[in-house]
């Protein structure tokens, strides 16, 4: 009887309806009537192996076998179903019987293939695949494993021949496209990559992992907005995908987003509970969000997961910088370098902490170290210029200090006109250019009047809000706005520029050394009328003496947690008598201000058009009518400091590079006066001391007084 039998066909049937138990019961009765019949044997161990059935479903393909020796489907079923349980030896006997009497055949080249990969003979993978390939090209599944095969070899040219191959032959193959964009990335071919991913997209179905690959890809390319799409495209295929919203909440911390990657971060944390990872970068985003509470818990609780988790050890001292507990920032740091010494990054941070710490000869050492593993670590190199030049050691931080313009946000002038390296200027025309915020631009400004004296010309590119200031402080030059700058360069209005420089280079081309030389008295000139307008208004407040605070200061995070203060802690200061403290505090403050009267009975004078965020020179003249300024760190000291206009400065344990480590005065500013918190100690302290010196001062005589008040 052959397999064309009614009752065979029914079972056949009955299979690809998937009624198995039928299916068997009825194989069963074929198997009574057709005890030599290989291929009903052959039905029935499929039945057995889709259930399950695995002991089963060996011995009716043994039985398949006994009945035809040469049954190759009989072959390739005991085979792959040994290989899949793990018996390979067995599997790998079964294939090479098959080419005994199929001498070419793919899946049986490919099988003893991919045993050969588990016993690590790859070479011998690679021939057997070879091999099914010559005669065979258009198998992509071989294709696919002799690129894994080369990929192993460590052959990602070849490998990614393979795997392109294979995508063409089976363009719904989700896992060639994978592999081929994981090869291109390991050649540095990340547009290749990035094309094969979106080739997945056009031709494969919507897959979770080909948009987080993709995302990655973006990610590491620093296209923050792309790879956020993409891992969100990932999570609308599964929102419960772990690994895409770990990925996105990276992405949204880069984008400035920390709120939006804390929520991605708990959804990763839901499917990842145990993942010190996930809790280390959510640990990094309360961070960002200000949530030092919860940076702190997610940091414990990666930290029960893998004590030793370097990620979070260095979460750990960021967070304990923030706090200002620079020796406790250390001590995280210090284990996260021990436990991976290879960590530049590590060894960045560690410097960070000994720099707030004040030792900045092992600060600079740690930057050292940090730029010897990755030498091209902007941060480092910028860091290692400020422990430099707050320790004194002016020519070794130059070099470093040019690193400056690598960081993100600096934006240095692209102009076609030489840079000045110390050059006589007799006969030439120099332009110099603001940098890093107003505060800088003011300070060294302080520089200009003995380049103004050794050039033909001067042009002076600054903030707008300081071009009438400057112009006026600075006669005979030219000077323009930052934003106008390059139009009228264009104009051609001014001739020919002989050279450019940053106004941060003036120090080092001085002939005077920082430090060296007398600290600069007044070189800002404010508009007189305003300074009467202001000396009017001041007046009429009939105090002894004329008080400027400001409280706050510090753009970056860390430094705003070191400098600023809070009103209430001005308090020494504020019950003195007959003194009008006036409000020169950037910003909308005025709550604060009310707060203040309301809880202490302390009124700080306050005028609606006295604003710097939106006029400096009206700024100036509000200061040069004071009689003193006492201000945290912040622009205020260097433009009361340009002013030649008396100024206590309150700075904390760890002061900026430009005030040094310890003394009084400033090389700076000849009309400052540098008070220093002393570590653990509140700001109330500070504003004691000051309080005491402001009981001697002879308010009469404290113009006059300059850098002695």
């Amino acid at each position: 009887m052959d397999s064309g039998t009614p009752l065979f066909s029914q079972a056949t049937e009955l299979n690809r309806e998937e009624q198995h138990a039928v299916a068997e019961n009825t194989h069963l009765d074929t198997s009574a009537l057709l005890q030599r019949n290989a291929d009903a044997r052959f039905q029935l161990a499929q039945t057995c192996e889709t259930q399950g059935r695995t002991v089963e479903a060996l011995a009716h393909y043994g039985e398949v076998i006994r009945i035809d020796a040469q049954h190759l489907n009989g072959h390739l079923g005991r085979a792959k179903l040994l290989h899949l349980n793990g018996r390979v030896h067995d599997a790998a006997a079964d294939y090479r019987r098959i080419l005994n009497f199929a001498p070419v055949h793919p899946t049986a080249l490919v099988g003893l293939a991919h045993i050969a990969i588990q016993d690590g003979r790859l070479d011998d993978a690679a021939q057997l695949l070879q091999t099914a390939l010559e005669h065979h090209p258009g198998f992509a599944f071989a294709h696919h494993s002799l690129g894994r095969v080369r990929k192993a070899l460590g052959d990602f040219s070849n490998a990614a021949v393979s795997f392109k191959r294979a995508t063409e032959l089976a363009p719904q193959s989700i896992e060639s496209y994978t592999e081929l964009a994981a090869v291109y990335e390991k050649l540095g071919q990340t547009a290749d990559a990035e094309a094969t991913y979106r080739a997945a997209l056009a031709h494969a179905a919507p897959n979770t992992t080909i948009w987080n690959g993709l995302g990655l890809l973006l990610l590491a390319d620093e296209r923050n907005s792309e790879a956020a799409e993409c891992f969100r495209a990932a999570l609308k295929i599964n929102p419960e995908f772990p690994q895409a919203a770990n990925n996105l909440g990276l992405a949204l911390n880069k984008l400035s987003e920390p709120e939006a990657a804390i929520e991605a971060f708990r959804i990763a944390r839901r499917g990842l509970p145990r993942s010190a990872d996930v809790l280390s970068n959510l640990a990094h985003a309360y961070l960002a969000a200000e949530k030092l509470e919860e940076a702190e818990q997610s940091c414990r609780a990666a930290l029960i997961i893998d004590p030793c988790h370097v990620p979070t050890l260095s979460n750990g001292g960021q967070i304990a910088l923030r706090r200002g507990a620079a020796e406790r920032a250390r001590a995280f740091f210090q284990q996260a370098v021990n436990l991976s010494p290879n960590f530049a990054e590590g060894h960045n941070n560690l410097g960070t902490a000994l720099y707030a710490l004040n030792r900045d000869v092992e600060a600079a050492a740690s930057f050292g170290q940090c730029i010897a593993l990755n030498p091209q670590h902007v941060e480092a190199h910028y860091n290692r210029a400020l422990a430099n030049f707050r320790r004194g050691q002016f020519e070794a931080a130059w070099p470093d200090y040019q690193w400056r313009w690598q960081r993100s946000g600096a934006r240095k002038p692209q102009l076609s006109i030489p840079e000045w390296q110390g050059e006589a200027l007799d006969g030439k025309t120099l332009l110099v250019y603001g940098e890093q915020g107003v505060g800088d631009e003011l300070m060294l400004a302080s520089r200009f009047a003995e380049v103004i004296g050794q050039a033909k010309s001067c042009v002076l590119v600054c903030e707008t809000r300081l071009v009438e200031l400057f112009a006026r402080s600075f006669p005979g030059t030219t000077v323009i706005a930052t934003r106008d700058a390059e139009s009228f360069l264009a104009s051609g209005r001014i001739g020919p520029v002989d050279f450019q420089t940053a106004a941060g280079e003036l120090p080092r081309y001085s002939a005077t050394s920082l430090g060296d030389g007398p600290a600069s008295a007044a070189y800002l000139r404010p508009d007189a009328a305003q300074v009467r307008n202001w000396s009017d208004r001041f007046a009429q407040l009939n105090a002894q003496l004329r008080v400027g605070i400001s409280w706050r200061g510090g753009a970056a995070a860390n430094d705003r947690q070191r400098r600023s203060t809070t009103l209430a802690q001005w308090q020494p200061l504020l019950v003195q008598r007959d003194i009008a403290f006036i409000n020169l505090q950037y910003g909308d403050c005025r709550d604060e201000l009310e707060t203040l009267r309301q809880q202490y009975g302390f009124v700080v004078h306050d005028w609606d058009d006295a604003n710097p965020l939106v006029d400096l020179d009206h700024f100036a003249a509000q200061i040069a009518a004071l009689d003193l300024v006492i201000s945290v760190d912040n622009s205020t000291v260097h433009m009361a400091g340009g002013l030649g206009v008396p100024t206590w400065v309150a700075l904390p344990d760890s002061a900026d590079w430009r005030w040094g480590t310890s003394g009084t005065s400033s090389y700076w500013y000849e009309s400052l006066r540098l008070f220093r918190r002393e570590t653990d100690a509140p700001w109330s302290e500070t504003f004691r001391n000051m309080a005491q010196e402001l009981v001697k001062l002879d308010k009469r005589a404290c113009r006059q007084a300059g850098n002695k008040v």
